[in-house]
């Protein structure tokens, strides 16, 4: 299917209300084709909530969303050809083994038994499990599950993937080489909405990232827009000599930008040293 719009995503003032919760508050998204989006926020934010009214799993209770430019109320079933969603369980049987896996979701997607054959030898290679193919699930680790419920996702090669905090619970080695498929995922041409509850994945991966709380959207941006956004940066230095404190001013004036102030000398304390007020470095 061609894609022809430059937003795989587009929200507006999205809500979703269950009882008296509001757990989706007008949130608008816009993701760009061809990028990693991340979500940021708590549990109980409503990141799960918004990916699945974008996704088509839960109708939106007010405002309205476009997937490449397809609405997702009136056009659900074109929407679902867009997309592929990972969730926080996964949707694997373990009772079946890696390949038995790939073969039955090829299958309910209209592949042959040849082209689902294929297609899962592809994907278990691609996700480094060639190895347990024919190992029940029941025997992987958390990680290995993860990586095929991610494969079982892809196996209709859609242009934008849903990754609903695909990390949590992974161990350092198995987070990043799932950080490694995300990044491969977008080089080849998807676009990937990622919920994430730690902030260092938002930071390596997304290339915009939404924060939301209590099912508002707090702030968005990029990594470096929102950091430079919340706090403040100081640099103390303590000289050896009282008699460098001019040349250091004009050093870190020169070097840092910004003006220093001297901290007040303490009968006990050390010699004075200067403190630059804002460092664009720190």
């Amino acid at each position: 299917m061609t894609i022809s719009t430059d937003w795989a995503v587009e929200a507006d003032s999205l809500v979703k209300v269950f009882g008296q919760n509001r757990a989706v508050d007008g949130v608008d998204l816009r993701v760009k084709t061809g990028t990693v989006y991340g979500v940021l926020g708590p549990n109980g934010a409503g990141k799960t909530t918004t990916i699945n009214m974008l996704a088509t799993l839960l109708r939106p209770d007010g405002g309205s969303g476009r997937i490449f430019g397809h609405d997702v109320v009136r056009e659900p079933n074109i929407v679902r050809q867009l997309i592929g969603v990972t969730g926080q369980f996964a949707s694997v049987d373990e009772t079946l083994s890696a390949t038995e896996n790939l073969i039955i979701f090829s299958r309910l997607l209209g592949l042959s038994r040849a082209e689902a054959r294929s297609k899962s030898v592809d994907l278990l290679e691609r996700f480094g499990l060639t190895d347990a193919a024919r190992r029940p699930l029941k025997k992987f680790s958390g990680g290995m599950r993860r990586r095929l419920d991610l494969a079982a996702s892809l196996i209709a090669q859609p242009p934008l993937i849903f990754l609903d905090e695909p990390t949590t619970g992974l161990d350092p080695r198995t987070r990043g080489q799932m950080w490694d498929t995300i990044r491969e995922l977008v080089s080849t041409g998807s676009t990937v909405l990622l919920t994430t509850q730690y902030l260092d994945e938002a930071d390596q991966l997304a290339d915009r990232i939404a924060v939301i709380d209590r099912g508002k959207v707090a702030a968005e941006g990029t990594a470096d827009e929102l950091k430079s956004s919340v706090g403040t940066s100081s640099l103390q230095l303590r000289l050896a000599d009282p008699a460098d404190t001019a040349d250091a001013l004009r050093a870190i004036e020169r070097v840092l930008g910004t003006t220093a102030t001297l901290s007040p000398r303490h009968p006990a304390s050390p010699p004075p040293w200067p403190t630059p007020t804002a460092s664009p470095t720190c």
